[in-house]
Parts: C-alpha cells; sequence; structure tokens
C-alpha cells in the first residue's frame, strides 16, 4: 500500500515537471546588447497599451523602435543590437516590411549607406510576393532612390525606378506605389538633373566617414570633385581608389575624369577589353567618342546607339551619334538625330518648370518628348499632367 503510494506521488510529481516544461516560456534568443530584462519590461509596457499579451515579433518591433528614436547615436553594439531586433521580427510577420523598413532608417540615421540600401531593397523584393502596406513600399523606394542619389549611381537608380514603376502599372490615382512627378524626372532625365549638389556632397561625406572603404562610396567622390571641375585632385583620388578598387563604377569614374581631362592615352589604358558585357552608361559613351576621334565611325554609332538604349535622354551620345552618321554620309538618320538632340535641349529648360499642379507645362513637356522620340516619358508626363488637370477641376 504505501509502495503504490510513493508511485502515485512520483508519477504526479512528474505529470507535475511536464506540464511546467510545456508551458514554460521559451527561452529568449537575445541578441548581443539586449537583456531578458530589458525584453521582459518591453513586453510589459506594450501589453498595457495593446491590452493583450504582445507577439515575440511585435516586442521585438517595440524594442527596436525604442533604440532607433533615440535622439543620440547608439554604440556599436547597442546599434547592432537593435537592428537585431528588427532583424527578429520575421518577413512573413504582418510587421516583417515594418521592420525591414525601419533597420534601413536606423542604419540610415547612423550614415551605414550601404547596409540601410539592403534594408529597403528587402522591403522591395518582398513588395513582389507579399502584401506590403503601400506607404511602407513607398517610403522604402524613396529612401533607396535618395541613397543612389548621393551616390551618383543613375544606373541603379534608373533600374529601381522602372522595375517600380511596371510593377504598379496602369497607374492608379492615390496609388503611392505610382512614381513621383519627380521620379519621373529622375528616371527620364537623369543627366538633365543637378548632380553636384552640396547637400548630396555633404551626405556623402557623413557615409564615407562612417564606412570609408565602400568602393562605391568612394567612386562617388571622385564624380563629386570632377563635376566640380576639381580635376587634377579628382584624377590623384581617383588613381589611388582603382589601385585597391578596380570595381566597374570606380573603373568609369577613373576614366570620366580622363575623359574630361583630354588624356585618351590614360583612357585607353583603363577602357576594358570585352565590351559585350554590360558596362556603365560612361564607358560606352566614352568609348564612342574614342572611336570618332579615330574616324571608326561604324564603332562610334555601335557605342552611341548602345548608350541610347539605356539612357535614350543623353544628349552627348545623340549629338555624337549625329557626327557618327555624318562620316557614313547618312544625312537624312543625321537630321532625325540633331531634331531629336534639339528637343532635349528644349526639354533641359522646359523641365525646371513642371511642378505640382502645373498641367500646361507638364502638357508642353509631353510633346517636347514625343519630339524627342521618348515616347514612355511622354506616357509618365501626360499621365501626371491628366493628374494634375483632374486636381484644378476637383474631379478628385
Amino acid at each position: 500500500m504505501r509502495r503504490s503510494r510513493i508511485i502515485s506521488v512520483v508519477v504526479l510529481i512528474g505529470l507535475a515537471i511536464g506540464v511546467w516544461v510545456a508551458l514554460r516560456p521559451a527561452p529568449l534568443d537575445l541578441p548581443a546588447g539586449i537583456t531578458a530584462e530589458e525584453y521582459r519590461r518591453a513586453e510589459a509596457k506594450l501589453a498595457g497599451v495593446l491590452k493583450r499579451e504582445p507577439q515575440p515579433a511585435e516586442v521585438w518591433f517595440r524594442i527596436g523602435m525604442d533604440a532607433s528614436t533615440s535622439e543620440e547615436l547608439l554604440p556599436s553594439q547597442k546599434l547592432t543590437a537593435a537592428a537585431e531586433c528588427f532583424r527578429h521580427v520575421d518577413d512573413v510577420h504582418a510587421l516583417g516590411p515594418s521592420a525591414r523598413m525601419q533597420e534601413g532608417h536606423l542604419w540610415l540615421k547612423h550614415h551605414l549607406a550601404a547596409k540601410a540600401e539592403a534594408c529597403y531593397r528587402d522591403v522591395l523584393v518582398l513588395d513582389r510576393t507579399t502584401e506590403v502596406p503601400e506607404a511602407v513600399a513607398a517610403t522604402a523606394r524613396s529612401f533607396l532612390v535618395y541613397i543612389l542619389s548621393v551616390e551618383i549611381r543613375l544606373e541603379d537608380r534608373g533600374r529601381v525606378l522602372t522595375e517600380c514603376g511596371e510593377r504598379s502599372r496602369p497607374w492608379q490615382s492615390g496609388d503611392l506605389r505610382v512614381l513621383s512627378l519627380n521620379e519621373c524626372k529622375q528616371l527620364h532625365f537623369p543627366h538633365m538633373l543637378g548632380l553636384n549638389s552640396e547637400k548630396g556632397r555633404q551626405r556623402l561625406a557623413e557615409f564615407l566617414n562612417a564606412d570609408p572603404g565602400n568602393p562605391d562610396l568612394l567612386a562617388a567622390q571622385g564624380r563629386y570633385l570632377t563635376l566640380d571641375g576639381q580635376l587634377t585632385k579628382a584624377r590623384d583620388y581617383l588613381e589611388a581608389v582603382v589601385k585597391k578598387h578596380s570595381t566597374p563604377a570606380c573603373t568609369a569614374a577613373l576614366v570620366d575624369c580622363c575623359y574630361q581631362q583630354n588624356d585618351w592615352e590614360r583612357v585607353v589604358e583603363l577602357l576594358p577589353g570585352n565590351h559585350e558585357q554590360p558596362e556603365p552608361w560612361i564607358i560606352t559613351r566614352v568609348r564612342g567618342q574614342r572611336a570618332l576621334q579615330a574616324k571608326d565611325w561604324l564603332s562610334a554609332e555601335e557605342n552611341f546607339r548602345r548608350v541610347l538604349i539605356k539612357e535614350p535622354a543623353d544628349q552627348e551620345s545623340h549629338v555624337g551619334l549625329a557626327a557618327a552618321l555624318q562620316g557614313q554620309d547618312r544625312h537624312e538618320e543625321r537630321s532625325e538625330i540633331l531634331r531629336a538632340s534639339a528637343a532635349l535641349a528644349r526639354i533641359r529648360v522646359e523641365m525646371v518648370r513642371v511642378r505640382e499642379n502645373t498641367p500646361e507645362e507638364a502638357s508642353a513637356l509631353v510633346q517636347l518628348c514625343l519630339e524627342a522620340g521618348l515616347n514612355k516619358a511622354a506616357e509618365d508626363f501626360g499621365w501626371h499632367a491628366d493628374r494634375m488637370q483632374q486636381m484644378r477641376e476637383g474631379r478628385q
């Protein structure tokens, strides 16, 4: 009898332990720099707001937000910990896209542009397959475009805007994913917008200070110096950069600087031998200029046309193509190219007049785009012209 009682007690204890093990909270996977006490405190605070027990993803998001909204820059360990809190929110969770975006904001606040760029790109990748809130997708795109603009990565920026614009077609008023008027200018006329801005240079300096070995940032610094007319300084700087980072972006920046200095010997040394592969448009355009100099009209035509496939509003390539056609006595084609070039010159002047609530100016820009053969640009600016006219008439 006594033995059976002991067995019963042991069984009951075993059951109690089993229930406790089954019901006890799972151990926290804490990022370095975040304590269990901090997690529990955030959990309790959030429970008071939500009036329910919060999900772990909600708690991680809250801790990340608390850290990212701090008035002061976080020390390295805390910064990494805060970013990890956002990473603890799974992509498939409702807060996943917002967590990726907020992590990007956190990195950008600390001037770590490459990390911020990766986070914003993650949001746009999620937007292809999951239901990302319009405001989150549009904000992530806006900040990504900002980073690429500061770094003068016009081709990368164009690809982002093209993909996002096509994904939201047919465009509908009120859809935050639609390319804004300014984004349309950035997409269709990247070389007509001010690239050498003081704000851009200042922001790049902050990026470089936080990430001094980043090749994209180093190439951008050389581009700013070239655009500013400091060619000797730019040349010395970029020659040193290319010795350490022979990336396409760094090489292209140096090629452009040497071209501006009319140093064709160095340009030829720098031009990659295989130009069948995709390459920065600057290098392809310089190939065209080199071919013009050598009176190799066919090669010049080929290279300028390659540029215009990627950058159809590049006026220098229009002028170069016209010269290549002149060398081949193809006068009718040359006249057509020159007409497009003249329309581009007018676009450069008129584009600044196109702002919100200026439907007439936008419509005039559409006509110039058609004259220049820029049908896609005409379609996009035409959409904005119609939108602005409808707003003026009070139909929206």
